[in-house]
């Protein structure tokens, strides 16, 4: 395993303006560390902006070329709009439902990239279906995430922190219920 090329991005939002979350920066720091003891080449990125989040995911997959496993963790806040998910970056303020495109990242483009790399194998972790406080307006999302039916990456796994449509919790420890486990 050790000849094995391994890449993760490793990514932990918490200092959202509208709603901080507690955990995100341990628990991106924890599973850095952790990927790092068994032979990953990570890239950790924390309370990033969309732009440096979009930059950090397109040099990923550069990075990950021709790569046995590909891994992205994503811990922050995550929301669903029309049956796509989204992953949030700190810089987003209040929007409303049809701004979520906009000011977010989907969870389609992170595995887009993630398959141009063209590894042998691809895994997502989604600590992230909390509710989605920066919303305004209308309240007809979805709470939670949706599952993703056709990820674009052949040989893909993705993980969530809860089942679909549910929310999961930062957690009153160190860690979240689901990084913690």
């Amino acid at each position: 395993l050790s000849a094995q090329k391994r890449y993760a991005l490793v990514i932990g939002n918490s200092a959202y303006q509208a709603s901080v979350l507690k955990n995100p920066i341990q628990d991106s720091f924890g599973v850095n560390t952790v990927l790092q003891e068994i032979g990953f080449s990570t890239t950790l990125l924390q309370n990033a902006t969309k732009q440096q989040m979009l930059n950090a995911i397109k040099n990923f997959s550069k990075k990950a070329k021709k790569a046995d496993v590909t891994l992205v963790y994503y811990a922050g806040h995550g929301t669903e709009n029309e049956g796509i998910n989204y992953l949030l970056p700190i810089d987003i303020g209040s929007i409303t439902q049809e701004d979520v495109p906009f000011y977010a990242i989907s969870l389609d483009y992170v595995l887009q990239q993630m398959s141009y790399a063209k590894a042998k194998t691809n895994i997502m972790i989604l600590d992230s279906c909390r509710d989605n406080p920066m919303l305004k307006g209308n309240r007809s999302l979805t709470r939670g995430l949706v599952v993703v039916q056709n990820p674009p990456a052949m040989d893909s796994f993705i993980m969530y922190a809860t089942a679909p449509g549910q929310t999961a919790a930062d957690g009153n420890g160190t860690h979240s219920p689901f990084t913690e486990s």
